[in-house]
């Protein structure tokens, strides 16, 4: 109900944009799109690259994850810049539901994040963007019937580079994730959502079946503009190891080294301080046994101040 709820906000929100023309968009191109922080939307998260002051709220369901369950996942992220827009701080908090089968459902707070990004050399105004940034995950708790995420700290840094050409937008991204602390071996399976108490035997974690281990993302997506207000994305996402930070050591060649996925979505300037965005991703690498999830989508609205 709450979903189907959600659904028709978006839907109204979109019809909304498109016929009505009460909300002004200012523009500053030839070709009547904006070349400042809009061209630049990274559809896996709907969050912006260039630094600046927004609120994002998102929705983000994983369907068929392991487990026979779905994940709604609702992730509250802020930005914000001090200076002349070219540092910001971020914070990131994320619940996430589990609906699963033949289970109780469970909801869980997940790992909180707190970030900074700088514009390093080139100019706030040319067609290319250089951006660093580093994000510090701290624990989420020895409590697995509130929290998920992992009880350990994780520094992830990221470097991403982008260029506007006309109606399009190109960008590039690398990612890596540093465990900084060890995993309690209580706390291994811990993004199940199912409490600790109530696991079976072969759900309970040894420290032999998952290792905290450096992981590596590469990402990008290109960007067209339709229209001054509407835009399509499309993106690829590369990890490894396949399942991120938390590897599972004993499943043997069970799960691929490899982690791939493509992507594709649009962003809409809803009015000239609200966007929403959305974008439906796809595993390409699918076996049943060892796969994250069979799809997922992620919706978000965008409000600047």
């Amino acid at each position: 109900m709450i979903i189907n709820f959600i659904n028709l906000i978006y839907f109204i929100l979109f019809s909304l944009a498109w016929i009505s023309p009460i909300f002004p968009h200012h523009t500053g191109s030839p070709d009547g799109i904006q070349t400042g922080n809009s061209r630049f939307v990274d559809p896996f998260t709907g969050k912006r690259e260039k630094p600046s002051n927004y609120f994002i709220l998102s929705y983000d369901l994983q369907k068929g994850a392991r487990g026979n369950k779905n994940i709604h996942s609702g992730i509250g992220f802020v930005e914000f810049t001090p200076g002349k827009g070219n540092f910001a701080f971020n914070l990131t908090v994320p619940y996430h539901f589990y609906q699963q089968r033949d289970r109780e459902n469970a909801g869980r707070l997940g790992k909180v994040y707190l970030g900074a990004k700088v514009l390093p050399f080139f100019d706030y105004q040319t067609n290319w963007i250089f951006i660093l940034e580093s994000r510090l995950g701290f624990p989420s708790g020895s409590d697995t019937d509130r929290t998920t995420g992992g009880d350990y700290y994780l520094g992830s840094l990221y470097g991403t580079i982008g260029y506007l050409y006309h109606k399009f937008s190109l960008m590039g991204k690398i990612n890596g994730n540093f465990p900084l602390t060890k995993l309690h071996p209580q706390n291994q399976s811990n993004n199940d959502g199912i409490p600790f108490w109530a696991r079976t035997t072969n759900l309970v974690s040894s420290p032999e079946s998952i290792e905290l281990k450096k992981s590596t993302v590469l990402s990008t997506y290109l960007s067209y503009f339709m229209t001054p207000r509407f835009s399509l994305m499309m993106g690829f996402l590369y990890r490894t190891p396949y399942d991120g930070v938390e590897k599972t050591t004993s499943s043997g060649n069970r799960i691929p080294l490899i982690f791939r996925e493509a992507t594709a979505g649009f962003s809409l300037n809803v009015s000239e301080k609200m966007y929403f965005s959305f974008s439906f991703r796809n595993p390409l690498v699918r076996g049943k046994e060892f796969r994250i999830y069979e799809s997922a989508y992620t919706a978000s609205i965008l409000l600047e101040f």
